[in-house]
């Protein structure tokens, strides 16, 4: 028999200072980077404007060029850039494709999942690939994939595609902390929000490599912001002790049993870490694969029913133990990610706690368990 528990969230959104505004469009068409062109035109934009604007991309090798190009027109192109309020930019490029039903008519009051994808060390912006204006090579993988998953409505959400930059050269890694980089992806996010209909307390976080690393800090760092996460071939940072703030997380993780980094014995280590916590964890090993694994994990038959069940408001059965029969005693352990201003708990559509500030109301204490055939 399980044990089911509602609960509702008061969230109150936050937008970055961008001087944003409403730049997004889903039949915008795409629009390639001329290096000729003058600084401030359509087709060589300027990355110093403050806020929000439409970008360009540079055609890459195995996206839009080269064996195995595939049409990836449908990711739009923009440009984020929060100034801080000393002068410093914080930039990003983003590819960001729309919800299949977003122009339905029946869907102008619909808000939309948003899954947020972080590309691996190979696929940053640098100097060789145009840097700021390339915006293409984090759509190499999975890009055509989830691209599919959107087409034939298996996921109806936002799909979006942040490119980090590295003037040093094209390899690189995303911070392993709290950084202005991850400030300006949920700024892209809460863009989104205000602008377009994105729903802030369904963000699902994927990646791989270097980029699965980000999804651990973003659930390390972020807990509030983040729904549930998905890293392929990554672990979380060694340095990760406290697990308590973001054990309310969902997470499904992958690696090869020939990877080095992480190794299997790094991947089990982590599991045992987050179990041990109470946390909800899902562990994938592919025994014959080595760290490229990604593609494997994304086809995993419930990769798409995970992605669609990313919500904040879901609670955490501490331990996964969820299923209790009515000859048991027992004592579970339920809750959501600290940090928010107000809650609701309810049973069967009644409301059986709540917390506004520090003031918590609590209607029912104990309930009666049914015997169910």
């Amino acid at each position: 028999m399980k044990r089911l528990l509602l609960i509702s969230l008061t969230l109150f959104i936050v937008f970055s200072n961008t001087q944003a505004q409403n730049v997004f469009d889903p039949n915008d068409p795409q629009v390639r980077y001329d290096g000729t062109q003058p600084l401030g035109s359509s087709k060589r934009p300027d990355p110093a404007l403050k806020g929000l604007q439409k970008w360009v991309s540079t055609p890459a090798n195995g996206i839009s060029s080269g064996g195995g190009s595939w049409d990836n027109s449908s990711y739009k192109a923009y440009f984020l850039n929060i100034v801080s309020s000393t002068g410093v930019p914080n930039q990003m490029p983003y590819r960001i494709k729309f919800p299949k039903s977003w122009n339905n008519p029946d869907s102008i009051g619909k808000k939309y999942p948003v899954a947020v994808f972080f590309h691996g060390a190979g696929e940053f912006g640098c100097p060789d690939n145009n840097g700021w204006y390339n915006n293409e090579k984090q759509l190499v993988h999975g890009g055509k994939t989830f691209r599919d998953r959107v087409d034939n409505n298996q996921f109806d959400g936002f799909l979006v595609y942040p490119q980090d930059n590295n003037p040093a050269g094209c390899w690189g890694n995303w911070p392993s902390k709290a950084s202005v980089k991850y400030t300006n992806v949920f700024g892209m996010i809460d863009s989104l929000a205000k602008y377009a209909r994105a729903n802030i307390d369904r963000v699902f976080a994927y990646g791989l490599s270097s980029g699965g690393y980000a999804d651990w800090v973003l659930a390390i760092n972020y807990p509030t912001r983040v729904a549930s996460i998905a890293p392929s071939s990554a672990v979380a940072p060694s340095a990760t002790t406290n697990y308590l703030p973001f054990v309310h997380i969902p997470v499904w993780f992958a690696s090869g049993g020939k990877d080095t980094d992480p190794s299997p014995s790094a991947a089990q280590n982590q599991l045992n870490k987050s179990k041990a916590a109470g946390g909800y964890i899902r562990y994938t090993l592919f025994p014959d694969g080595g760290h490229g694994i990604w593609n494997n994990h994304w086809a995993e038959p419930d990769f798409v029913p995970f992605m669609n069940a990313a919500h904040k408001a879901n609670p955490i059965i501490f331990f996964q133990r969820d299923a209790f029969c009515p000859e048991d005693t027992f004592s579970t352990k339920i809750g959501i990610t600290q940090g928010f201003s107000s809650y609701e708990w309810m049973k069967d559509g009644v409301v059986i706690a709540r917390q506004v500030g520090t003031v918590k109301t609590i209607s029912q204490h104990t309930f009666t368990k049914h015997a169910h055939s």
